[in-house]
């Protein structure tokens, strides 16, 4: 008898300790200090540079998009960011339409890890993700007077961040599906340092099937949960951006039927952004909104409603 008051002693403590471990995963909040970046004048040859010193797959690098020949500074820029293991081709043509439109230079950043396949994505970190981020504003405010911020997904997350620091900076900002949290809440076990171990020792890689030959080589279908981890923490910070007092026009895009993102939480938090904003809800549509490889029956309209916000806002 005494053995087994023992053992249940045992597993109840065991069982307590786990509950308490997680519960410190699913209330963990990260803590990034992301530094201001001026790329410099030379910025695009640097740039040119660093990539070609890395085994990118194509036409997954850093890019800028001059309107005029003579690579004038434009009034706008528009800067746009790729989501979680996708790249700059993700929603293309839309950002290259939609910089033509505002007469505006545009830059496409990769960020950290991406477009270098499984291997790259091991290597994610939220700090690199962050700077990658005040990198492509700093070569926003080179290309542009003022910057119209494009993300999707965790690139919206991204340019939270960024709203955050660099207010007078940003003219308008326009999300695609931004994430608060994915769409599966055991996600938020991946955060802290227990998400850490759960991620390196017990959650195999994930994998999803690309539908095409273009998806595949835009994205990378293949990561491990390291990479996750890093999102999950990454977003734990920016959820904690107070949005409230922000008065940055925003326009922002989401599908009901998305299974990558937590739908619920895009509503909850556009309810609480204290600026000029516009909620669209595309039907039929999934994660990717727009875009030729992923989403090319809504780019038109999606491009269309992004002209008309920013002309009501007398953006350009």
């Amino acid at each position: 008898m005494r053995g087994k008051r023992l053992l249940t002693f045992a597993l109840g403590a065991f069982a307590l300790c786990l509950a308490a471990l997680l519960r410190g995963s699913v209330f963990f909040v990260a803590d990034y200090h992301p530094v201001t970046v001026d790329p410099g004048p030379d910025f695009e040859s640097v740039m040119a540079r660093e990539e070609a010193a890395l085994p990118l797959r194509a036409e997954t690098g850093k890019t800028v998009v001059w309107r005029y020949p003579d690579h004038r500074r434009t009034p706008l820029s528009l800067v746009q960011i790729h989501g979680f293991s996708a790249s700059r081709r993700e929603i293309s043509p839309l950002g290259e339409r939609l910089a033509a439109a505002m007469n505006a230079n545009l830059f496409m950043t990769r960020l950290s890890g991406h477009g270098l396949g499984s291997e790259g994505m091991g290597g994610v970190k939220a700090e690199n993700l962050l700077q990658d981020a005040e990198e492509a504003f700093g070569v926003g405010r080179r290309l542009g007077d003022k910057v119209v911020l494009l993300g999707t997904s965790t690139g919206a997350a991204l340019a939270l961040s960024l709203a955050k620091r660099h207010p007078e900076g940003i003219a308008a900002m326009v999300f695609l599906s931004p994430i608060h949290r994915p769409a599966d809440p055991f996600s938020l076990l991946l955060k802290g340092p227990v998400g850490g171990w759960l991620a390196r020792h017990v959650i195999p890689d994930h994998h999803w099937v690309a539908r095409s030959a273009r998806e595949e080589q835009f994205w990378t279908t293949t990561y491990p949960m390291t990479a996750v981890h890093e999102l999950m923490n990454l977003v734990s910070w920016t959820n904690r951006i107070p949005t409230s007092g922000m008065r940055i026009p925003l326009l922002v895009f989401y599908s009901e039927q998305d299974k990558v993102v937590s739908v619920e939480l895009i509503k909850e938090n556009f309810q609480k952004y204290g600026g000029p904003k516009k909620l669209v809800n595309l039907p039929g549509a999934d994660h990717v909104l727009a875009g030729e490889i992923k989403g090319p029956q809504f780019t038109e309209s999606v491009l269309r409603d992004i002209e008309a916000f920013l002309k009501q806002q007398a953006v350009f």
